[in-house]
């Protein structure tokens, strides 16, 4: 911005109309989420009273199986319900696992409302730059946009908002310039679930990267020795041990590409092998399938970090870790193996970003608003409906649209912080490489002189 603009300020009154409208608005909608909350709470615990499982038993029963150390890892209830986290989530499930089900479920369940909770405080720090406040109502209609997932996250019981709660306090951890405690959140994340891991190659391309690693490499440690105190060294070596084993055992063929799961193997499995869901356009077998699967993940994600390397390096932090993580979420959610529903609750941050970036601007808003509204439609479709959408990848193209939003909003960014400083963002800071190998300060030189 010039010197002597202001900086436009948002009304965001304008939203709702007066204060009396707004007032009624939020005693309506505090209603309505109130009520659909207690619904979901009701039908969760009466299923756990029925002596019901589902995937919030898998932890429960692990912290049993810690504390009376008897076989972690088991196929009991076959491939679907079965423990596949580190042993530090079934030692973290040992306090709960010493309450009778009912009343560990309703603790659970809390814990799950708490995670959202932090999710809808993280993202209006996460989302807006350090000139402007981001309004609560951005975080809440994103989670309604992904309400669907969020209860079902809620009546499961999945660790899926946990590691995503973790990885959006990294990311507020990185805007506030502490890469360490990023970085240490990031490795608990990839004890919930692996799929974390990808965020270690951007801790890389950030200025002070070597702390981040650092933290994540000590923490990671930390993490995956603690269970010897209670199992001893021999025995956390076989859990960990185990732990590989039984991931490498429960990625059975029907897992991959049956209809619930939305991830790119699924659909590359569906489209491309003979299943019983009769739309495969070739006749491949699974292994060369996901070769294919592989190849994309990689080309995609090379292409996905030579943009984050891109953005680092042309513009100031602040700001874009909202654009980052979201585009992070996206690309490991679809290209996790299994993208069950409640993988998809992750899509609330950048579904935050594309509203906030169709709010305050007005050149990209009808791009935005169309592919939102398109990514939102097709994630709506039902499981077994509309011709059988879902099974044709209808949730995966829809975030794959989301994504298109995502890098809509994120060109609104680059752009505005190159405006700002008058130059194409090469030269906006004499240390302008931020990278963990330290800062080219030549580079400006060579651009002044040449």
């Amino acid at each position: 911005m010039r010197s002597g603009q202001s900086i436009p300020v948002l009304k965001t009154e304008t939203l709702f109309g007066g204060a009396r409208i707004r007032r009624r608005v939020v005693v309506v909608f505090a209603f309505v989420v109130a009520a659909v909350i207690a619904g979901s709470f009701i039908r969760t615990i009466r299923n756990v009273y029925r002596g019901g499982v589902n995937d919030w038993r898998v932890y429960y029963d692990a912290g049993v199986a810690f504390r009376e150390r008897t076989p972690l890892y088991n196929m009991d209830r076959g491939p679907f319900l079965t423990f596949k986290n580190a042993p530090i989530v079934a030692l973290g499930a040992v306090p709960i696992s010493l309450l009778k089900p009912v009343p560990a479920r309703i603790v659970w369940y809390l814990a799950d409302l708490s995670l959202l909770g932090f999710l809808l405080w993280t993202i209006p720090r996460l989302v807006g730059d350090s000139d402007r406040e981001v309004p609560p109502w951005v975080g809440w209609i994103a989670m309604v946009l992904i309400w669907q997932y969020a209860l079902y996250q809620l009546r499961m019981g999945q660790t899926t908002a946990l590691w995503v709660a973790l990885c959006a306090g990294g990311f507020l951890a990185l805007k506030r310039a502490r890469p360490a405690t990023a970085g240490a959140a990031f490795a608990a994340a990839a004890c919930v679930k692996l799929v974390p891991l990808v965020f270690l190659p951007y801790l890389i391309l950030r200025r002070g990267g070597w702390r981040g690693i650092l933290g994540f490499l000590l923490t990671l440690a930390i993490l995956l020795l603690a269970p010897a105190g209670w199992v001893g060294w021999n025995g956390n070596l076989n859990l960990l041990t185990e732990w590989y084993r039984h991931l490498a055992a429960t990625e059975t063929p029907y897992q991959l590409y049956r209809v619930e799961n939305a991830s790119m193997l699924a659909q590359f499995i569906r489209g491309l092998t003979p299943t019983r869901y009769q739309i495969n356009l070739m006749n491949l077998s699974v292994e060369t399938a996901s070769r294919l699967y592989l190849i994309s993940g990689v080309v995609t994600g090379g292409m996905l970090f030579g943009y984050l390397w891109r953005s680092l390096r042309r513009t100031h932090y602040v700001g874009h870790e909202g654009v980052h993580l979201s585009l992070l979420l996206i690309y490991l959610t679809i290209f996790n193996p299994l993208a069950w529903r409640y993988n998809f609750i992750a899509l609330i941050v950048p579904y935050a970003v594309v509203l906030w970036s169709a709010w305050e601007d007005r050149a990209r808003r009808r791009r935005v608003i169309i592919l939102t509204v398109a990514a939102v439609l097709l994630h709506l479709i039902p499981m077994d409906g509309w011709m059988n959408f879902q099974s044709m990848g209808a949730r995966l193209w829809g975030t794959v649209l989301l994504a298109v939003a995502v890098l809509i909003a994120g060109g609104k960014k680059r752009e505005s912080a190159e405006a700002e400083n008058g130059t194409d963002g090469l030269c906006s800071d004499p240390c302008n490489v931020r990278g963990m190998f330290g800062c080219a300060r030549w580079s400006c030189d060579i651009d002044v002189r040449g």
